[in-house]
């Protein structure tokens, strides 16, 4: 997905969206953005509205599920060298088994 932020001569942003949030919310939506390292509240709100932005707990998941991936290649690289290839799916199915409604989890939330 191109960043939402490269403007070209085709669309230029002139249309103001007004939200009302709370002091809180304000808030948290600055913590927010701050942890994303992005200065602008409306840039954050944009880009977390238009799914550019994953939530952390998606960014942790995802950073579980890579390494996990890597252990699973691991064990399967190790299984080949000794000789145990037999085990190859069962290991697969086990471990695809195991993630599928995580990875279900986060593919439907984005």
């Amino acid at each position: 997905m191109p960043d939402i932020d490269d403007r070209t001569q085709k669309e230029k942003r002139t249309l103001v969206l007004s939200v009302r949030v709370s002091k809180s919310e304000l808030e948290k939506l600055k913590e927010l953005a701050a942890q994303a390292g992005i200065k602008s509240v409306s840039t954050y709100t944009r880009r977390r509205g238009l799914s550019q932005i994953l939530a952390s707990s998606d960014r942790a998941t995802i950073r579980q599920l890579t390494l996990i991936g890597n252990n699973l290649n691991q064990i399967v690289r190790r299984a080949h060298q000794d000789g145990l290839t037999h085990l190859e799916d069962e290991v697969y199915r086990l471990v695809f088994d195991t993630l599928a409604p995580a990875i279900r989890r986060v593919g439907h939330d984005h």
